[in-house]
């Protein structure tokens, strides 16, 4: 929301602000970003799917848990290995 205007009235303030825009909008409207660029994101603006991309992020981030519970840990405490290597065989001595 950019500001648009102030108004003063005795101690008051009320200030205006300019509708709400997406990223989406802001990038069309900025003279700062060239045709070609908008071009482009016209063209991809209709195929994106907020629903299916929120889908496809809480599955990669189902696996990312997975792994990271089934892990290997960095300790074993059982045969005193770390990072997953074996450790030296407590039998020997």
């Amino acid at each position: 929301m950019v500001l648009m205007e102030k108004e003063r009235h005795g101690a008051k303030v009320r200030k205006r602000y300019e509708r709400a825009k997406t990223p989406y909008q802001r990038a069309l409207a900025s003279p700062d970003v060239e045709e070609e660029v908008k071009a482009q994101l016209r063209q991809q603006y209709p195929t994106l799917n907020p629903a299916a991309l929120l889908r496809q992020i809480e599955a990669q981030q189902a696996a990312l848990w997975k792994l990271a519970v089934t892990r290997t840990p960095a300790y074993n405490e059982e045969n005193g290995s770390k990072y997953g290597q074996p450790g030296p065989s407590r039998e020997a001595t």
